[in-house]
């Protein structure tokens, strides 16, 4: 896990996280590979099974859209999320580059290839230097 190197006060910022966006999760299948028609090279076998990339791990989607958002950042990963006893929320950022795509759909801007969204990592309480 990651620990603090100062003090954090309830409220403060833990850390921001740009959010990486994937339009359709679906372009995170990895599939097995079958032999490409006897010509010695592997290809993807699209009609046996599949897994997803790791990546899926530390994204955030919903079972009614493809979209994911995925948070990159400095150690972000790292931070405790305990469900029994956690130190942060998540919150969208005050500022992030493009705040009107929350209220457009995924097709207007999925083709961008930045990052426009932000979350934010903010304390719960106190937390302790070293926590």
């Amino acid at each position: 896990g990651a620990f603090a190197n100062r003090f954090i006060p309830k409220g403060g910022l833990v850390a921001p996280a740009p959010l990486i966006h994937i339009g359709n999760y679906n372009s995170m299948k990895v599939f097995h590979p079958k032999d490409g028609e006897g010509f010695g090279k592997l290809i993807p076998d699209r009609d046996g099974p599949f897994s997803f990339q790791l990546l899926m791990n530390y994204c955030f989607g919903h079972d009614q859209s493809t979209l994911l958002l995925c948070p990159y950042g400095l150690l972000t990963a790292f931070i405790n999320h305990s469900h029994e006893n956690p130190n942060t929320r998540i919150v969208w950022a005050k500022e992030m580059r493009h705040p009107d795509w929350k209220e457009k759909s995924i097709d207007e801007w999925e083709g961008e290839r930045h990052a426009g969204l932000q979350i934010d990592f903010v304390a719960l309480r106190d937390i302790e230097e070293d926590e």
